[in-house]
């Protein structure tokens, strides 16, 4: 299968060769990972780690890129499949939530985080997890409603690091939408594009901004992140 892919059309941005010797962990298999870590397969990242102790439940298939014959598999065991039929090489499936022991091992040994989680508690405890240490780049993508931000961390730079620990607000200050409201597919799918743009920019040597925010609804792009 690996083989059958061409990959020519984007080796511009991306060169193979540099793909291929990239690792990427995505934390979080949901409305953000999900297309996030198909699009990392695409691109041609040698090696994904998925992480992530769902399952697949009939609300997901509206609103992340799972299907009906996935319905009760666990989350990365169905995106480890179709990462792997759109040619991923490696993808390792990890069914567990940081600071599992199993997590803590596929973290520290990737280049680049992507962090996709749903709550504010879950981003503190990864980040007090302190994995991105061990990575080059770490990103962690929020949404709510139509807003989206991307935060980009370079975790030797003593800034860099600041900037992102002081946004770890409680998820009491967090915007507050009902559960109709949390898993629009083409927000999720915009979110995804972000975090493939960051990981193909960053292997291919290009600067991040510390902080990327998309009022999806009006297509604006707010000078300040906001709190979702």
């Amino acid at each position: 299968m690996t083989e059958a892919v061409e990959y020519h059309r984007h080796a511009d941005y991306l060169p193979l060769h540099v793909a291929r010797a990239a690792h990427v962990a995505v934390i979080g298999a949901g409305g953000i990972g999900s297309p996030s870590a198909l699009a990392l397969a695409r691109l041609g990242i040698g090696r994904l780690s998925l992480l992530d102790d769902d399952v697949v439940e009939p609300h997901n298939v509206s609103s992340q890129h799972f299907t009906l014959s996935d319905l009760g598999d666990g989350k990365v065991e169905a995106l480890a499949r179709h990462c792997r039929a759109v040619g991923a090489p490696t993808v390792d499936a990890i069914a567990a939530r940081v600071p599992a022991a199993e997590t803590l091992v596929a973290l520290r040994a990737a280049d680049i985080i992507v962090s996709g989680v749903d709550s504010m508690a879950s981003r503190s405890a990864i980040w007090a997890s302190r994995v991105h240490w061990c990575a080059q780049l770490y990103l962690d993508l929020r949404l709510g409603g139509e807003q989206i931000v991307c935060y980009a961390v370079h975790p030797t730079d003593p800034a860099s690091v600041g900037e992102y620990t002081v946004s770890l607000y409680d998820d009491a200050e967090a915007v507050d939408l009902p559960c109709t409201a949390r898993g629009v597919v083409d927000v999720g799918l915009i979110a995804a594009a972000l975090a493939a743009r960051s990981v193909r920019r960053a292997l291919a040597g290009a600067a991040l901004a510390p902080a990327a925010h998309i009022d999806w609804a009006s297509l604006a792009t707010p000078s300040q992140p906001c709190q979702v």
